[in-house]
Protein backbone atom coordinates (compact mmCIF):
# COMPACT_ATOMS: atom_id res chain seq x y z
CA UNK A 1 0.00 0.00 0.00
CA UNK A 2 0.78 3.73 -0.26
CA UNK A 3 4.43 4.75 0.74
CA UNK A 4 5.22 1.59 2.72
CA UNK A 5 8.37 -0.40 2.12
CA UNK A 6 7.85 -3.70 0.36
CA UNK A 7 9.92 -6.60 1.77
CA UNK A 8 10.44 -9.66 -0.38
CA UNK A 9 10.13 -12.97 1.45
CA UNK A 10 13.15 -15.23 1.25
CA UNK A 11 12.70 -19.01 0.98
CA UNK A 12 15.38 -21.15 2.65
CA UNK A 13 15.57 -24.85 1.85
CA UNK A 14 17.38 -27.11 4.28
CA UNK A 15 18.58 -30.32 2.71
CA UNK A 16 18.19 -33.44 4.81
CA UNK A 17 21.40 -35.37 5.37
CA UNK A 18 20.66 -39.04 5.85
CA UNK A 19 23.09 -41.55 7.31
CA UNK A 20 24.51 -43.36 4.32
CA UNK A 21 27.29 -45.42 5.72
CA UNK A 22 27.42 -48.69 7.52
CA UNK A 23 24.03 -50.10 8.42
CA UNK A 24 25.37 -53.08 10.33
CA UNK A 25 28.73 -54.61 11.09
CA UNK A 26 29.76 -58.03 12.32
CA UNK A 27 33.32 -58.45 13.52
CA UNK A 28 35.29 -61.50 14.56
CA UNK A 29 38.90 -62.30 15.40
CA UNK A 30 40.94 -65.45 14.77
CA UNK A 31 42.78 -65.69 18.10
CA UNK A 32 43.11 -64.19 21.57
CA UNK A 33 46.60 -65.60 22.11
CA UNK A 34 49.01 -62.95 23.40
CA UNK A 35 51.58 -61.89 20.79
CA UNK A 36 49.93 -63.86 17.99
CA UNK A 37 48.92 -62.52 14.58
CA UNK A 38 45.18 -61.86 14.66
CA UNK A 39 42.96 -61.90 11.56
CA UNK A 40 40.07 -59.45 11.95
CA UNK A 41 37.03 -60.17 9.77
CA UNK A 42 34.44 -57.43 9.13
CA UNK A 43 31.10 -58.15 7.45
CA UNK A 44 29.53 -54.82 6.54
CA UNK A 45 26.06 -54.17 5.15
CA UNK A 46 25.74 -50.81 3.35
CA UNK A 47 22.33 -49.16 3.00
CA UNK A 48 23.29 -46.86 0.13
CA UNK A 49 25.97 -46.48 -2.52
CA UNK A 50 29.32 -45.43 -1.09
CA UNK A 51 31.06 -43.23 -3.68
CA UNK A 52 34.70 -43.24 -4.72
CA UNK A 53 36.77 -41.07 -2.40
CA UNK A 54 34.85 -42.02 0.72
CA UNK A 55 36.91 -43.25 3.62
CA UNK A 56 36.08 -46.11 5.94
CA UNK A 57 37.55 -46.05 9.44
CA UNK A 58 37.97 -48.93 11.88
CA UNK A 59 38.90 -47.33 15.19
CA UNK A 60 39.58 -48.23 18.84
CA UNK A 61 42.37 -50.65 17.92
CA UNK A 62 45.23 -51.24 20.41
CA UNK A 63 48.51 -49.51 19.45
CA UNK A 64 51.81 -51.02 18.30
CA UNK A 65 50.23 -53.79 16.27
CA UNK A 66 52.10 -53.58 12.97
CA UNK A 67 55.65 -52.72 11.87
CA UNK A 68 54.31 -51.14 8.66
CA UNK A 69 51.70 -48.48 7.91
CA UNK A 70 50.43 -50.56 4.97
CA UNK A 71 47.98 -53.39 5.56
CA UNK A 72 46.92 -55.82 2.87
CA UNK A 73 43.26 -56.81 2.76
CA UNK A 74 41.56 -60.04 1.84
CA UNK A 75 37.91 -60.98 1.43
CA UNK A 76 35.21 -60.30 -1.16
CA UNK A 77 35.30 -56.51 -0.68
CA UNK A 78 39.04 -55.90 -0.77
CA UNK A 79 39.13 -54.47 -4.33
CA UNK A 80 36.89 -51.57 -3.27
CA UNK A 81 39.62 -50.11 -1.05
CA UNK A 82 43.12 -48.72 -1.34
CA UNK A 83 45.78 -47.21 0.92
CA UNK A 84 44.75 -43.77 -0.40
CA UNK A 85 43.68 -42.08 -3.62
CA UNK A 86 47.26 -40.82 -4.03
CA UNK A 87 48.70 -44.33 -3.57
CA UNK A 88 46.47 -46.52 -5.72
CA UNK A 89 47.03 -50.01 -4.36
CA UNK A 90 43.73 -51.92 -4.51
CA UNK A 91 43.32 -54.34 -1.64
CA UNK A 92 45.31 -52.26 0.84
CA UNK A 93 44.67 -50.03 3.84
CA UNK A 94 46.53 -47.46 5.94
CA UNK A 95 47.41 -48.28 9.56
CA UNK A 96 47.29 -45.02 11.51
CA UNK A 97 49.04 -46.17 14.68
CA UNK A 98 48.91 -42.99 16.74
CA UNK A 99 45.18 -42.79 16.07
CA UNK A 100 44.68 -46.53 16.62
CA UNK A 101 42.75 -46.64 13.35
CA UNK A 102 42.72 -48.57 10.09
CA UNK A 103 41.80 -46.27 7.18
CA UNK A 104 40.50 -47.61 3.87
CA UNK A 105 39.83 -45.25 0.95
CA UNK A 106 37.08 -46.29 -1.49
CA UNK A 107 38.54 -46.51 -5.02
CA UNK A 108 35.69 -48.55 -6.51
CA UNK A 109 32.09 -47.60 -5.78
CA UNK A 110 30.34 -49.83 -3.24
CA UNK A 111 26.67 -50.53 -4.07
CA UNK A 112 24.08 -51.19 -1.36
CA UNK A 113 25.23 -54.68 -0.43
CA UNK A 114 27.14 -56.73 2.10
CA UNK A 115 30.89 -57.11 1.74
CA UNK A 116 33.57 -58.88 3.77
CA UNK A 117 37.11 -57.68 4.40
CA UNK A 118 39.94 -59.03 6.52
CA UNK A 119 43.19 -57.56 7.80
CA UNK A 120 45.90 -58.88 10.12
CA UNK A 121 47.48 -57.14 13.11
CA UNK A 122 49.35 -58.56 16.09
CA UNK A 123 47.88 -58.98 19.56
CA UNK A 124 49.69 -57.37 22.46
CA UNK A 125 52.24 -59.63 24.19
CA UNK A 126 50.58 -58.95 27.55
CA UNK A 127 47.05 -59.70 28.70
CA UNK A 128 44.71 -56.88 27.77
CA UNK A 129 41.07 -56.00 27.27
CA UNK A 130 40.00 -53.32 24.80
CA UNK A 131 36.59 -51.86 24.01
CA UNK A 132 34.68 -52.89 20.89
CA UNK A 133 35.85 -51.64 17.50
CA UNK A 134 33.93 -48.77 15.90
CA UNK A 135 33.37 -48.66 12.14
CA UNK A 136 32.15 -45.59 10.25
CA UNK A 137 32.33 -43.99 6.81
CA UNK A 138 33.45 -40.44 6.05
CA UNK A 139 32.47 -38.88 2.70
CA UNK A 140 33.96 -35.42 2.31
CA UNK A 141 33.05 -33.61 5.53
CA UNK A 142 29.80 -35.45 6.18
CA UNK A 143 30.03 -38.27 8.68
CA UNK A 144 27.72 -41.16 7.80
CA UNK A 145 27.34 -43.03 11.06
CA UNK A 146 29.11 -43.80 13.21
CA UNK A 147 27.73 -47.26 13.54
CA UNK A 148 27.24 -48.92 16.86
CA UNK A 149 30.44 -50.46 18.22
CA UNK A 150 30.96 -54.07 17.18
CA UNK A 151 32.18 -57.02 19.23
CA UNK A 152 35.37 -56.64 21.28
CA UNK A 153 38.58 -57.66 19.52
CA UNK A 154 42.30 -57.75 20.28
CA UNK A 155 41.53 -58.94 23.79
CA UNK A 156 44.67 -60.99 24.32
CA UNK A 157 43.75 -63.18 27.26
CA UNK A 158 45.40 -66.50 26.43
CA UNK A 159 49.06 -67.32 27.07
CA UNK A 160 51.15 -69.52 24.79
CA UNK A 161 50.46 -73.21 25.41
CA UNK A 162 51.25 -76.38 23.48
CA UNK A 163 48.40 -77.70 21.39
CA UNK A 164 50.43 -80.74 20.41
CA UNK A 165 53.51 -82.36 21.99
CA UNK A 166 55.01 -85.77 21.27
CA UNK A 167 58.19 -87.53 22.42
CA UNK A 168 59.39 -90.65 20.63
CA UNK A 169 62.46 -92.66 21.65
CA UNK A 170 64.61 -94.52 19.12
CA UNK A 171 65.47 -97.61 21.17
CA UNK A 172 64.85 -99.36 24.49
CA UNK A 173 68.04 -101.42 24.40
CA UNK A 174 70.00 -101.30 27.66
CA UNK A 175 73.20 -99.21 27.38
CA UNK A 176 72.41 -98.03 23.83
CA UNK A 177 72.46 -94.44 22.59
CA UNK A 178 68.82 -93.40 22.45
CA UNK A 179 67.84 -90.68 19.95
CA UNK A 180 64.79 -88.77 21.23
CA UNK A 181 62.44 -87.13 18.73
CA UNK A 182 60.43 -84.18 20.08
CA UNK A 183 57.51 -82.85 18.05
CA UNK A 184 55.48 -79.93 19.36
CA UNK A 185 53.20 -77.13 18.16
CA UNK A 186 52.32 -74.02 20.16
CA UNK A 187 49.19 -71.90 19.89
CA UNK A 188 51.21 -68.69 19.51
CA UNK A 189 54.68 -67.25 18.87
CA UNK A 190 57.64 -67.87 21.16
CA UNK A 191 60.20 -65.02 20.85
CA UNK A 192 63.94 -65.19 21.44
CA UNK A 193 64.72 -65.97 25.07
CA UNK A 194 61.72 -68.26 25.56
CA UNK A 195 62.77 -71.32 27.62
CA UNK A 196 61.24 -74.75 27.00
CA UNK A 197 61.61 -77.64 29.45
CA UNK A 198 61.23 -81.26 28.33
CA UNK A 199 60.72 -83.16 31.57
CA UNK A 200 60.31 -86.79 32.60
CA UNK A 201 63.45 -88.09 30.85
CA UNK A 202 64.46 -90.28 33.80
CA UNK A 203 66.88 -93.22 33.99
CA UNK A 204 69.56 -91.90 31.59
CA UNK A 205 73.28 -92.45 32.23
CA UNK A 206 74.22 -89.23 30.41
CA UNK A 207 76.23 -86.96 32.74
CA UNK A 208 74.35 -84.17 34.50
CA UNK A 209 74.73 -80.54 33.42
CA UNK A 210 75.94 -81.59 29.98
CA UNK A 211 75.14 -79.73 26.78
CA UNK A 212 73.44 -82.01 24.30
CA UNK A 213 73.69 -81.44 20.56
CA UNK A 214 70.37 -81.02 18.78
CA UNK A 215 69.40 -82.18 15.31
CA UNK A 216 66.38 -81.62 13.10
CA UNK A 217 64.60 -78.78 11.31
CA UNK A 218 64.39 -76.49 14.36
CA UNK A 219 67.77 -77.29 15.96
CA UNK A 220 69.23 -73.91 14.95
CA UNK A 221 66.26 -72.16 16.58
CA UNK A 222 67.66 -73.30 19.92
CA UNK A 223 71.29 -72.63 19.02
CA UNK A 224 71.87 -76.32 18.25
CA UNK A 225 72.29 -77.09 21.96
CA UNK A 226 70.20 -78.02 24.98
CA UNK A 227 71.14 -78.13 28.67
CA UNK A 228 70.67 -81.58 30.22
CA UNK A 229 69.97 -82.17 33.94
CA UNK A 230 70.15 -85.93 34.60
CA UNK A 231 68.99 -85.75 38.22
CA UNK A 232 65.82 -83.91 37.25
CA UNK A 233 65.42 -85.77 33.94
CA UNK A 234 64.99 -82.43 32.18
CA UNK A 235 66.30 -80.96 28.92
CA UNK A 236 66.21 -77.14 28.78
CA UNK A 237 65.93 -75.45 25.40
CA UNK A 238 66.22 -71.68 24.87
CA UNK A 239 65.04 -69.92 21.72
CA UNK A 240 68.23 -68.26 20.47
CA UNK A 241 68.68 -64.56 19.67
CA UNK A 242 67.40 -63.60 16.25
CA UNK A 243 65.05 -66.59 16.19
CA UNK A 244 61.37 -66.95 16.86
CA UNK A 245 58.98 -69.88 16.76
CA UNK A 246 55.73 -68.93 15.09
Amino acid sequence: SGGGTRVAAALHTVAEIRPLGVFSVEASESTQVQGAFNTITLKMLFTATVPVGSRLFVSDIPPNQSPSDTLFLSGSGKSHFSYSTDVLLPGSAFWYESGRTVLMTVVREIPPTQITIQFVLRNNAQAQTYPPLTVYVLDGVIVHGPSSPVVPTFNARTGVVFEHALLVEGTRSVGAVNPILAVFRANGPMPAGTVLHIAGLLGSETNSSAELELFGQQAATFGGRGVWDAAAGTLRLTVSGGSKIT
